[in-house]
């Protein structure tokens, strides 16, 4: 993300029906999108890699989340899930760079060393701790954009960003208490953390209902951060209890960030539906997922709209996810991988029909 003068924003979307009216009748590509529209999968650490005894790596807060009983519902934990950390071969072939495995190995060096031991606090109180906690965040990635800028920047030209998770709400009704309720609704999700960047301090009504458990910004981190410039649920929902599908939310949502937030340029992070996992299932049957290719298809499709018809700064799009792998407390319960993973037989992976989908959407032409 750039300070003030170009903002990126990282959106990782799950709940977000309009009909185009025949705009894009011949369907969609990769050509439809602008040239410098970034297409990919999302991955996390976490869930892919395993290896959780290997090679110095420490203790996560999950870690200590799923050994408690009931915490997960397939009682699975993390400690192999998808083994990529040994298996990413198996999803193509490269060469490592040397250079800049050390590169990495400074930057994170450099930032342990000048950001968390003065920006993290003591948690107080369990009704303000979520509070401090998503307060230093924010105070601590505005510090690591500084460090980039002041010190790789000028050699690298790269762009350091924040994803957020949003899930869009729109009110039941036209009555003003369901506008109301909708607009907090936004600004607990996404104004929480967006609207300190973008204007220097949390949404109004954050601070009329919080009070004095909602920390305050210095002047000077104000400045830090402003200089660092991502109700009832409706449609068909997916495996996920929490996953509607809802394509037009995409555009709504876009649309928001645009009106809101001075139109910065956005990036989504992670979209993507789930399927449940049958391990009764035969895999030649777990492949056929017509159902997400309609669904990244509806959702890009809203993309474009509001790229071309209402003028939104979005400038990549990464379904969720490359990989089945280990879904936090549902374990393995959900698949929203594009490739199937084989977890009974040395994790085995296989391209869905979707995976196929997509190659074709991306090499048209």
């Amino acid at each position: 993300m750039l300070f003030r003068m170009q903002t990126v924003v990282l959106l990782a979307l799950g709940i977000v029906h309009l009909l185009l009216n025949g705009c894009f009748a011949d369907g969609i590509n990769r050509k439809s999108f602008p040239n410098d529209f970034v297409f990919g999968t999302g991955s996390s650490a976490y869930q892919y890699e395993g290896a959780v005894n290997e090679d110095g790596r420490g203790p996560a807060i999950w870690d200590k989340i799923v050994k408690n009983f009931g915490n997960v519902s397939d009682f699975n934990n993390a400690d192999v899930t998808v083994d990529q950390y040994h298996l990413y071969e198996a999803n193509g072939s490269g060469h490592i760079n040397q250079a800049g495995i050390d590169h990495y190995n400074a930057l994170i060096n450099s930032l342990l060393a000048h950001i968390y031991g003065d920006a993290l606090q003591a948690l107080g109180h369990h009704s303000t701790e979520r509070y401090i906690v998503a307060h230093n965040l924010l105070l601590t990635h505005a510090s690591a954009y500084h460090i980039y800028k002041r010190k790789y920047k000028a050699k690298q030209n790269g762009r350091i960003g924040i994803a957020f998770d949003l899930m869009w709400y729109i009110p039941g009704t036209n009555k003003t208490e369901d506008i109301e309720a909708t607009q907090r609704a936004r600004d607990y999700q996404l104004g929480w953390f967006l609207d300190p960047i973008m204007f220097g301090d949390y949404p109004t009504s954050m601070r009329t209902i919080i009070g004095d458990r909602l920390p305050r910004f210095s002047k000077r981190q104000i400045h830090l951060l402003k200089a660092f410039k991502d109700g009832k649920a409706i449609g068909d929902r997916a495996r996920s209890e929490w996953l509607y599908i809802v394509p037009w939310g995409i555009r709504s949502a876009l649309n928001y960030v645009k009106n809101r937030y001075g139109n910065p340029p956005v990036v989504i992070t992670e979209n993507g539906m789930d399927y449940p996992n049958i391990p009764s299932l035969p895999i030649e049957e777990a492949l056929k997922d017509d159902k997400r290719i309609k669904y990244h298809n509806a959702y890009l499709t809203n993309v474009l709209a509001a790229i071309k018809y209402d003028g939104c700064n979005v400038k990549g799009y990464f379904a969720w996810s490359l990989l089945d792998n280990w879904e936090w407390r549902k374990g393995f319960g959900s698949r929203f991988g594009l490739y199937y993973v084989d977890f009974n037989d040395n994790l085995k992976r296989y391209a869905k029909d979707s995976a196929i989908w997509f190659k074709n959407f991306l090499n048209v032409g």
